[in-house]
């Protein structure tokens, strides 16, 4: 990050939307779209952007499903109107005010966005 010269960046949480708490078990493994911020100790600050909504569902329904992973997500894919999908901010070590700002400022433009 320093290279680039950057205070913060924003990435997903999970490489898809929630799940139904009935399959939390079997979505470990999207874990590792945050385990690197933890163990090199960045803290990141996890946040809802949107949510799915029906017309995300019935795209999702034409994903190809190559593998038993594709077939997971292809089935999370069909209960997952009205669930959040998040994004997380995450700066550099010892500095959380950082990223607190830019989810301010994330907010800020949902806020916007909303408006409009």
């Amino acid at each position: 990050m320093q290279q680039k010269e950057l205070d913060a960046f924003i990435c997903p949480t999970f490489p898809v939307p929630a799940w139904q708490l009935k399959d939390t078990a079997s979505s470990t493994a999207f874990g590792t779209y945050t385990l690197l911020q933890n163990v090199l100790n960045l803290p990141c600050g996890v946040m809802p952007v949107t949510r799915i909504n029906a017309d995300d569902v019935k795209k999702t329904q034409s994903y190809s499903m190559n593998n038993s992973t594709e077939k997971f997500i292809h089935r999370l894919s069909k209960e997952s109107e009205n669930l959040p999908v998040s994004v997380q901010a995450v700066s550099y070590p010892f500095m959380e005010e950082v990223t607190l700002r830019v989810m301010g400022e994330i907010e800020k433009g949902l806020q916007k966005i909303e408006q409009a």
